[in-house]
């Protein structure tokens, strides 16, 4: 089976989680099909790189990607013709890339790794040449359409456009939690969606040291989320005023999106308890929830929160809220706590039972270990190659 792989963007943060995804499934993947990868890339100088010893052919996409920074904004008619323009020629590129792809060696699927326009860019090509689209509805990718009602609307334009073709045309939508299939529109459509749990390095984020049962000082609550309006970062604070005076230390570490907002809640109810730690190198993320007691996770809406994974498989006991995937990782009362909406009364409630409770944590972080084994990234290509499977010899019935 040889597999087309669209990838995203290049380059982008090695650390990202987009980054991540592509490397570990690629190492899985590229053992169980034969895998071609093409990328959009806005360095003129980048003709190919490697992901695991597999070539990664790029697709260039300026020299509008250059002009393209002059209407970050989109201002006006004029940013808008120029988006258009700039897509024209990504489609035309890629149709370019993968007819040369399909020449060398038959494809017998695409898989694109990012939802919208990453998508429409290949519909084309693949309708005509009846080679089925797979694509990834990952989080906030699946929030363009106004009738779903989740998480960040945007309002119509080039993006939703794309989308609403995507939906309509893509043979396979994957949503990465169950909980995206459930609160979203994927629901009705339920026909073309499966869902394509991503995965967490169960090896790499493995406690170390020996967790305490008893403290002789302060309890530590981390959040991994940073301070975007949507990862609840407001409920962190106001969980923290209310626990204000306890032996607990509320840590975030992330965006800095909102910082001045939050030192102006900080400065207000004069918190002491409660420290941003910005971005912090993957590398040394670990050490973090080595140290923590309690992982509190309230966002308001998720695909499937890696951070939440990572936190689980490093043995920490899970408080969090939220539409989409957080209730794929959170099982109340068996590895944490779940609401469905942020509370920060009820969220100080089940820390403050947590402290005090120090044998259930342990039992908590262990289940939490227990029930991440099921998110791992040999799974995701394994289940990822039975979709197409599934595609493929549906497609030879109906013919």
């Amino acid at each position: 089976m040889h597999v087309a792989y669209i990838s995203m963007a290049y380059p982008r943060d090695e650390s990202s989680v987009a980054r991540i995804f592509e490397r570990r499934l690629v190492y899985h993947l590229k053992d169980l099909c034969d895998i071609s990868i093409l990328t959009l890339s806005e360095d003129p100088n980048l003709d190919e790189y490697y992901i695991d010893g597999v070539k990664v052919k790029t697709i260039k996409i300026e020299p509008y990607a250059r002009i393209q920074r002059l209407y970050d904004t989109n201002q006006g008619f004029a940013g808008n013709i120029l988006n258009f323009v700039r897509d024209r020629r990504i489609f035309h590129r890629t149709w370019k890339a993968l007819k040369k792809l399909h020449a060398r060696k038959k494809i017998d699927a695409i898989f694109v790794a990012s939802f919208s326009q990453f998508a429409i860019y290949s519909l084309l090509f693949a309708r005509i040449h009846r080679i089925p689209i797979l694509t990834q509805c990952t989080g906030y990718d699946v929030d363009v359409l106004p009738e779903i009602n989740y998480g960040i609307r945007l309002k119509w334009g080039r993006e939703k456009l794309y989308s609403v073709l995507a939906c309509k045309y893509v043979d396979v939508l994957l949503p990465n939690s169950q909980g995206i299939y459930e609160d979203t529109f994927l629901r009705d459509i339920k026909d073309r969606v499966r869902v394509l749990f991503q995965g967490v390095e169960i090896d790499k984020f493995k406690r170390t040291t020996r967790k305490k049962l008893k403290h002789d000082g302060e309890l530590m609550v981390l959040n991994v989320g940073g301070l975007e309006k949507v990862k609840g970062w407001v409920d962190i604070v106001e969980t923290a005023r209310i626990l204000k005076g306890r032996k607990i230390k509320f840590v975030i570490i992330g965006s800095d999106a909102d910082i001045s907002k939050f030192n102006e809640l900080i400065k207000k109810y004069k918190l002491n308890n409660i420290e941003f730690k910005g971005k912090v190198p993957p590398n040394k993320i670990k050490k973090y929830y080595e140290k923590t007691d309690i992982f509190f996770f309230p966002s308001k809406s998720e695909g499937l929160p890696n951070a939440l994974l990572e936190a689980a498989a490093m043995e920490v006991p899970l408080i969090g809220s939220g539409r989409g995937g957080t209730r794929d990782v959170i099982k109340d009362n068996y590895n944490g706590y779940y609401l469905k909406k942020g509370d920060p009364e009820a969220f100080a409630k089940k820390i403050i039972y947590l402290a005090e409770n120090p044998s259930l944590r342990l039992k908590m972080g262990s289940n939490a270990r227990k029930h991440v084994q099921q998110y791992q990234w040999y799974m995701c290509a394994e289940n990822l190659i039975k979709i197409i499977n599934d595609v493929l010899s549906k497609r030879q019935k109906g013919n």
